[in-house]
């Protein structure tokens, strides 16, 4: 496919597949839904979906991996989304695992991310020894 994607950052364009993953899963993570009115409809971020179904395991569970898998597959050649959660006390912590594919290259990304009362409380990125991706400071 070798689509590139935009940063908002000196890079510019990233071309590679584990950059690009990445950089579509942090607009995901941090974009608002009100910043979306071009894809109005086609993209639902993640503080709207922890919005909608944050207090429900089940529900958020299967709209996060439904949202993703169909936002990977528009971006990129394939993807395999996988989330499943633990409720412990008043937190739900998401476990995401993916595959992405493109132009015969599989990267695979994993994260963490602990929801409370509809809210983003953290998301560690697993693959990167528990880098905070967004915590308590930045929300």
């Amino acid at each position: 496919m070798t689509k590139k994607v935009a940063t908002l950052s000196p890079q510019g364009f990233v071309e590679n597949l584990a950059d690009k993953v990445n950089q579509t899963l942090m607009y995901f993570f941090l974009s608002d839904y009100s910043q979306t009115e071009t894809m109005r409809g086609n993209l639902m971020p993640l503080p709207k979906l922890v919005q909608l179904y944050g207090n429900v395991p089940n529900d958020i569970t299967s709209q996060l991996e439904e949202t993703l898998q169909g936002y990977f597959t528009r971006n990129f050649d394939g993807a395999t989304v996988g989330v499943t959660n633990e409720v412990t006390d008043d937190r739900i912590n998401l476990q995401l695992s993916a595959m992405v594919q493109d132009d015969g290259v599989t990267v695979s990304v994993g994260y963490i991310i602990t929801v409370s009362n509809s809210s983003i409380l953290d998301i560690f990125d697993i693959n990167n020894n528990g880098y905070i991706v967004r915590d308590r400071a930045t929300i």
